[in-house]
């Protein structure tokens, strides 16, 4: 698959599960609505209408600002991941292997050449005397 038939497919799925994510966010807002109505409700039948719509209002501002503070609470305990050296020396390695085929493509003789600074470089890595 080339290149610009992958980046449309990407575009596409992207598209289908924004769309999917929307129309999911908006069922739920409906949802919740509901459920405040319901409440509103229920509060109507033992109190004034005044007080029940003061009541659900600040029953809503309470939520949003105890969400709002377990939210920040949970996002300053998470921290960005450092990354290991392990996937630093993976990126390194990686890097150091295209550079190398690159080179073997264009002469192949080459191959010798690194083949042997590799097995030198491999040799002094694994060597148990060192000084």
């Amino acid at each position: 698959m080339n290149l610009s038939a992958r980046a449309g497919a990407v575009l596409r799925h992207l598209a289908l599960s924004a769309s999917v994510g929307i129309a999911v966010l908006f069922i739920a807002l409906a949802g919740l609505g509901f459920l405040i109505f319901a409440y509103y409700n229920w509060l109507l039948s033992h109190f004034p209408t005044e007080q029940a719509g003061a009541i659900t209002g600040a029953t809503l501002i309470l939520i949003a600002a105890a969400t709002g503070i377990f939210g920040l609470a949970i996002v300053k305990k998470l921290k960005k991941p450092q990354p290991s050296m392990l996937a630093d020396f993976g990126g390194t390695l990686g890097i150091g292997l295209r550079l190398a085929s690159l080179l073997v493509r264009k002469d192949p003789k080459k191959a010798i050449i690194l083949a042997t600074v590799a097995g030198a470089i491999a040799e002094y890595l694994l060597n148990d005397t060192r000084e």
